[in-house]
């Protein structure tokens, strides 16, 4: 009896098998069902995105409500014409101040000579008699290099075009200048402008050292020239600056190289305002250039100091931008400024409550 029931069973079994193969397609495969299909067939589906390598990081600017961006505006309306002899206000008064540039650390190492190489061109044999502040010997070696228009006479040409400038030989470095194409003669302008802005105050040293009552008649008359020879320097690199920020207009990369170096002379004679109103264009017309991470900690600098301008709510939305702009540029994430930014920001939070 119990075989009978297997027998039956197997049969049924058999029957019902061999139905659902002859269903199947013979080369059939095998198929998921996956959850959330539509996702699935959303991915499948989507566009290749766009290449964004070509494009410039993006940058975010200060809050509509930062007066920045109004005084940027009334600078664009006004006429571009400045008189290039024109003195600023705080360099008629100027007192001697300890000289408090921003200037860029550089990562690039020039080769260095334990001793004048004959072997090497004149333009390296003049670069290591200048780092020896042997300026004679190196206008020298310039100007051999020069005479010979070899691989390094451009470069030599700018760099005794800075040499001049410290030396207060202005009509001379413009003859070289006025000898250069438009947009070679546009950055000697600019290494003009940087060697009258190097010229440094003798008095300094006097200051430093010994109280100005206590110097002879004599001493105080060199201190007082030194004076006036720096303000009438200062005045003549600001007039280059805008030189080249008003006529290269076509040469974008020194036009914010420009506006940079200006604002950053202006900041060291305590021109803030007018600093500012250079930061403003970098910040609304340069935001793709290096000095995007500059204009954002100076601007902050600024609103820190002592002054008319002074406002340390602002100087923390600055540090703020500056640290958000980490996860847009690498120009932010990479700024030497960095550690500076954070050190300062804190500061203020636990000096003044800011948040």
């Amino acid at each position: 009896m119990w075989l009978l029931k297997t027998l039956s069973l197997f049969l049924v079994f058999s029957i019902c098998y061999s139905s659902i193969v002859a269903q199947e397609p013979e080369n059939a495969e095998a198929t998921i069902t996956l959850p959330f299909e539509n996702i699935y067939k959303l991915e499948q589906n989507r566009e290749k995105p766009e290449d964004d390598t070509n494009k410039p990081p993006e940058t975010l600017l200060p809050n509509s409500d930062s007066s920045i961006e109004n005084k940027a505006t009334s600078l664009i309306e006004k006429k571009e014409e400045v008189e290039k002899k024109q003195l600023l206000p705080n360099l008629q008064e100027e007192s001697p101040k300890k000289d408090k540039a921003l200037e860029r650390p550089t990562q690039k190492k020039s080769k260095k000579f334990k001793q004048t190489d004959e072997s090497q061109p004149p333009f390296e044999r003049g670069i290591y008699q200048l780092k020896n502040n042997l300026e004679n010997e190196a206008q020298k070696e310039f100007n051999d290099s020069i005479l010979k228009q070899g691989e390094y006479s451009l470069k030599a040409k700018f760099d005794q075009i800075r040499l001049l400038a410290r030396e207060r030989k202005r009509d001379d470095a413009l003859s070289i200048i006025n000898g250069l194409d438009p947009e070679n003669k546009y950055k000697g302008l600019f290494e003009l402008a940087s060697g009258l802005d190097s010229v440094t105050p003798q008095q300094e040293e006097f200051n430093q050292n010994l109280t100005f009552d206590k110097l002879e008649e004599n001493e105080k008359k060199k201190v007082w020239w030194d004076k006036d020879l720096v303000k009438e320097s200062k005045k003549d690199a600001i007039a280059t600056y805008l030189t080249i920020i008003t006529e290269a207009k076509e040469y974008r990369a020194l036009v914010s190289k420009a506006h940079w170096a200006l604002a950053n002379l202006l900041y060291k004679i305590s021109e803030y305002q007018a600093a500012l109103d250079h930061l403003a264009k970098i910040l609304l017309y340069y935001k793709d250039t290096e000095f995007i991470d500059d204009a954002i900690y100076l601007s902050a600098r600024i609103y820190e100091s002592e002054g008319d301008t002074r406002d340390l709510g602002r100087a923390q939305k600055y540090y703020n931008l500056f640290l958000k702009n980490r996860e847009f540029n690498p120009v932010f994430s990479e700024s030497v400024y960095l550690p500076k930014v954070k050190e300062r920001i804190q500061k203020l939070v636990n000096n003044n409550g800011y948040q």
